[in-house]
């Protein structure tokens, strides 16, 4: 009995979509994995883009909240997770004693360098 080629049902177009996103998916994976051997991890939060790195020392530093990288040490950082919802809740309390630095040109598309 001869065999069956089980992608013979599909177009052309729906086999190259699912090369495209098997190659996509490939990039993806090879960008992770390039990002944990470099000690860093790109995400985007609002449309901004922010870089992970673990610093010289051993310290978890932000880049791309502003002009210098936040940087603390994980125990720090765990710290001030764990207090989030308190920190939102007196950023809302404080409103109007608070400043707010106004979004630079590009800023608000994520057109920062890290």
């Amino acid at each position: 009995m001869a065999k069956r080629d089980p992608l013979a049902h599909l177009s052309t177009e729906a086999l190259e979509a699912a090369l495209q996103e098997r190659k996509g998916a490939e990039q993806a994976a090879a960008q992770a994995k390039r990002e944990r051997k470099e000690g860093q991890k790109v995400v985007v939060v609002g449309g901004r883009k922010l870089t992970l790195r673990v610093s010289e020392k051993g310290a978890l530093s932000v880049y791309g909240l502003g002009q210098w990288p936040a940087t603390l040490y994980k125990e720090k950082w765990l710290a001030l997770m764990s207090i989030a919802t308190d920190i939102v809740d007196f950023i809302g309390e404080h409103e109007d004693e608070l400043s707010a630095k106004p979004a630079k040109k590009g800023e608000d598309k994520g057109e920062q360098g890290s």
